[in-house]
């Protein structure tokens, strides 16, 4: 006869645990505070605002501007929410598009740290080159569009740009050599 144990059903402990969705929220409400923070950082108020401020700062330069808006689209991007803001392209485009800016502009110790990395492996116009189309194809992805829109994009942005500067300057040319008609008085 098969002796029975006497510990054959152990109770399990019972422990909390919290949904998926709870956590998944109290990141993203994490994430929009950190916005808020850096971009209330923004404004120097007082001495802890400037230490986030000054924190940010070292770590992204100039990319500082753009931390808030990829928080936000990410926090969204998480909640699942059904805004404009919230498509995983946005979200993501967005991330690459910025790291590969800071990086291609060597801003703040990260940008650094990334550009001498891929310096260092590669050469520095490999790098450059790394970047440059890292921060296209975050474009692309963004915009959710291929890359001859987005070049058609480019191309009318400079056509319009540069007419505005050669028309501008017409004008200005125009103006100087116009004579003055008396009758015109």
């Amino acid at each position: 006869m098969a002796k029975k144990s006497r510990h054959s059903r152990r109770r399990k402990k019972k422990g909390y645990k919290v949904q998926s969705q709870t956590l998944y929220t109290v990141i993203a409400l994490l994430m929009f505070a950190s916005s808020g923070l850096v971009v209330l950082s923004f404004g120097h108020q007082n001495e802890f605002l400037d230490k986030i401020h000054m924190a940010v700062y070292e770590q992204v330069g100039a990319g500082i501007y753009l931390v808030p808006v990829n928080l936000i689209t990410i926090g969204l991007l998480i909640i699942g929410s059904k805004t404009l803001l919230s498509r995983p392209n946005f979200s993501i485009g967005m991330v690459i598009a910025t790291t590969s800016l800071i990086a291609m502009t060597r801003s703040g110790e990260l940008g650094l740290l990334l550009w001498t990395q891929l310096s260092d492996l590669i050469s520095t116009v490999g790098a450059a080159l790394v970047y440059l189309v890292s921060f296209v194809i975050g474009i692309v992805i963004f915009f959710n569009t291929s890359l001859a829109a987005v070049l058609n994009w480019l191309g009318v942005f400079f056509g319009v740009l540069a007419q505005s500067i050669v028309g501008s300057g017409q004008d200005k040319d125009a103006g100087l050599t116009k004579k003055l008609d008396p009758k015109d008085k």
